[in-house]
């Protein structure tokens, strides 16, 4: 054989080792897993915009080779925010969109939320505002139908009416987000 030849062999050969090693050296979280991450800060629905991005951490993610992920950063956005308000109730959603990994790798990810604790917290002047409405409404249409229990039926309307509708949604910092993935993530391990 001619000393080119040779040449060309073994790089071809080296090249082959080399995609199979990159194929062999990739990590796989199957689709279906759950993760579950700590939330890094608060989120509002009160103080939040469409599109402000958060982040979380993970560990103990179940990696096709057998192990675990961890020191796992997923970073995201809020979207379909709403404010609570005398006719809107609070809304907003957790969108995850791409994962970092120890080692530096980031790949995009497509999860859904599955679970938070998001809590309400009810905005106490909106309740008194639709309260005293409802009882002056009450008030109103009991004195019009011949009776005195109009301002109490019309306080308790109001004060369930507000309980409804006047409270924001509140994700604490320190609070677990479990996602469950769509589609698998595939990231391939640097080589040195």
């Amino acid at each position: 054989m001619r000393p080119h030849k040779n040449l060309a062999a073994a790089a071809a050969a080296l090249a082959l080792t080399l995609s199979l090693g990159a194929i062999a050296g990739a990590v796989t979280i199957s689709q279906g897993t759950t993760i579950n991450a700590t939330l890094a800060s608060d989120i509002n629905s009160k103080s939040a915009h469409n599109g402000d991005a958060f982040h979380m951490t993970a560990n103990g993610i179940p990696i096709s080779s057998g192990g675990t992920a961890n020191n796992v950063t997923i970073y995201g956005h809020v979207s379909d925010v709403v404010k609570s308000s005398l006719t809107h109730k609070a809304h907003l959603t957790l969108v995850p969109d791409r994962i970092r990994f120890s080692n530096g790798s980031i790949a995009p990810i497509d999860a859904k939320i599955v679970n938070y604790g998001k809590k309400q917290k009810t905005n106490i002047g909106s309740v008194a505002a639709e309260a005293l409405g409802g009882m002056i409404v009450g008030n109103y249409l009991g004195k019009h139908l011949g009776t005195n229990l109009g301002g109490f039926i019309g306080l308790a309307g109001g004060v369930l009416y507000a309980a409804n509708t006047a409270s924001d949604i509140v994700v604490p910092q320190g609070t677990t987000v479990s996602m469950k993935l769509n589609a698998p993530i595939v990231i391939r391990r640097q080589l040195p």
